[in-house]
């Protein structure tokens, strides 16, 4: 992981932490879930936030849908366990077109979410941002992350061949996802 990274992630965690001492509730700890589409994906990318989220006091589980790599996967699982962090398979896939097993999954979420009680839910992944936005609205929870990975030059206009320069029109479409309701929304893009 180079240093652009590695600072990208801690400011995330910081505008984390700020949405966290929001959406507390006085008398327990907090409990922050997390969503994406693997198990893989977040070790590689959402793992260091995680950590530091825990070393701070805060309760929190993954809820990761299906596996691309057995491998990976397989990887990922044994680094989540040896760090002692709580995770769930559930049923939908990053890549599924199979809408009986995407709605089980979307099911299964919300009700993982409903038993852990979140206080956020921290979505990362089009998959995970999807499904978890949508439990979390039929939830009530609070407050949400969305954190945008990937979108590269969309969000900042700057391209080596100058072919994505949209980002003024693409930018409001996303922070539209937060837009009309109850939620403290964020999205992010490190």
């Amino acid at each position: 992981m180079d240093v652009d990274t590695l600072q990208c992630r801690r400011h995330e965690a910081g505008r984390m932490n700020r949405h966290l001492l929001a959406a507390s509730s006085p008398g327990r700890r907090m409990r922050i879930a997390f969503v994406v589409k693997n198990a893989s994906f977040f070790v590689s990318h959402r793992l260091p936030i995680a950590l530091a989220a825990r070393a701070a006091g805060y309760d929190l589980t993954l809820l990761a849908g299906r596996a691309g790599s057995l491998t990976l996967e397989a990887s990922a699982i044994r680094t989540l366990e040896a760090e002692g962090l709580p995770h769930q398979a559930i049923a939908f896939s990053s890549s599924g077109l199979n809408s009986a097993r995407e709605f089980r999954g979307c099911v299964q979420l919300a009700m993982s979410l409903r038993r852990f009680r979140p206080d956020v839910v921290y979505c990362a992944s089009p998959k995970g941002i999807l499904y978890g936005r949508i439990a979390s609205r039929l939830l009530g929870v609070r407050s949400l992350v969305l954190a945008i990975s990937g979108m590269g030059c969309l969000f900042t206009g700057q391209s080596v061949d100058g072919s994505c320069n949209d980002a003024a029109a693409t930018k409001p479409r996303f922070s539209s996802l937060c837009r009309g309701s109850p939620h403290n929304g964020s999205h992010t893009n490190p």
